[in-house]
């Protein structure tokens, strides 16, 4: 009897503490860690991100906390169309609990939800993913490590070899590091 009261308190007081810092953190940091989220996205491109709402959660993606990003859009780099290059209905950028407190955010996962990706190559086999900007700050890193898709069309398209890849992906697992990438991967190609 002794020990299952001891265990039901420790639970009783990890769920205050839990609750506690929710309510603090939402109703006090959030818009902090929205902006800062997005200001180091935004230094970290070329190009400006568009989008509709910004909010912080915590349950959307438990156990880690998340900034969502309604309707989402990054443009192709320049000498392309300026088309879309990544458009997602909700996106998640997943953040540490502990990078929140200490304010030093380092931005490694993102999930895109009911996107659209779109990879080309031109003639010269240059790619118009080449958003990313190499001036990093070191103290909020924007490094990605993880991406996750759902529900995505992928599309790829390289003009040199006159190639066309269509895909449908249920939900995608993408590894990342240090130039080598995994992919766990459930789709349809439709070409």
């Amino acid at each position: 009897k002794q020990f299952f009261k001891r265990v039901f308190n420790f639970f009783i007081i990890l769920i205050i503490v839990i609750g506690t810092v929710n309510f603090i953190i939402s109703n006090y940091l959030s818009d902090d860690i929205e902006i800062a989220v997005i200001n180091i996205i935004q230094k970290s491109l070329k190009k400006p991100l568009i989008l509709d709402d910004v909010d912080f959660t915590i349950f959307e993606s438990f156990p880690s906390a998340s900034v969502k990003i309604t309707n989402l859009l990054a443009l192709e780099s320049d000498g392309f169309d300026n088309d879309t290059l990544i458009f997602a209905k909700k996106a998640y950028i997943d953040i540490n609990l502990i990078d929140i407190l200490n304010k030093n955010f380092e931005l490694n996962k993102i999930i895109i939800s009911e996107g659209i990706l779109n990879l080309k190559f031109n003639n010269k086999n240059r790619g118009n993913y080449l958003i990313y900007n190499n001036n990093r700050n070191k103290k909020n890193k924007f490094s990605i490590e993880e991406i996750v898709l759902i529900n995505t069309n992928f599309n790829f398209k390289q003009e040199k070899n006159d190639m066309e890849i269509n895909w449908s992906i249920n939900r995608s697992i993408i590894n990342i590091q240090e130039r080598k990438f995994n992919f766990n991967t459930d789709a349809f190609s439709k070409n």
